[in-house]
């Protein structure tokens, strides 16, 4: 597929943000200019550019699979849509804050909770427990992904074990 209308359609999205962004801080600073945040969106947009966008969607896209494989081999129920892109919410069988301690403990970094999106909660019918939430990037790998399966795993039996 040609994703230069979908990178156009980005790079002017991000034009439109950072020169909001840059009016904000320019009412706020009288004339400061963010030159880190300009030269960083610079250097995200060339990257995308230069890696190409098809390409980090296949591999978001494989990491998140993979994990819901696991999960769902753990009898963990992952929520997920069709088009699943570099996240993976599920309800573990432990509240979703302790099982975010849990995974911290062991150096893995997840989010807890409703995310910000209870009324998306509500629709999936998690409102009351909340999920735990994790994100691949492109350059997450297979052992990566394999090894927050195992923690995973290793947390929930290490937890059932002490009650």
């Amino acid at each position: 597929k040609n994703n230069n209308g979908m990178l156009m359609l980005l790079l002017l999205l991000a034009v439109a943000i950072a020169g909001f962004g840059l009016f904000m801080v320019g009412i706020a600073l009288m004339g400061w200019l963010v030159v880190p945040g300009i030269a960083g969106l610079s250097a995200g947009l060339e990257y995308v550019s230069k890696v190409g966008l098809n390409s980090i969607y296949k591999r978001e896209t494989a990491q998140a699979r993979r994990c819901i494989e696991g999960l769902v081999n753990m009898g963990i129920q992952p929520l997920y849509g069709d088009d699943q892109i570099g996240t993976v919410s599920f309800v573990p069988k432990i509240d979703c804050e302790e099982c975010a301690a849990l995974l911290s403990d062991r150096n893995i970094a997840v989010r807890a909770g409703l995310h910000c999106a209870p009324l998306a909660h509500e629709s999936a019918g998690t409102l009351s427990t909340g999920t735990v939430r994790i994100s691949f990037g492109h350059n997450t790998t297979i052992a990566q992904t394999d090894w927050f399966l195992h923690i995973l795993e290793s947390a929930l039996k290490n937890e059932k074990n002490l009650h």
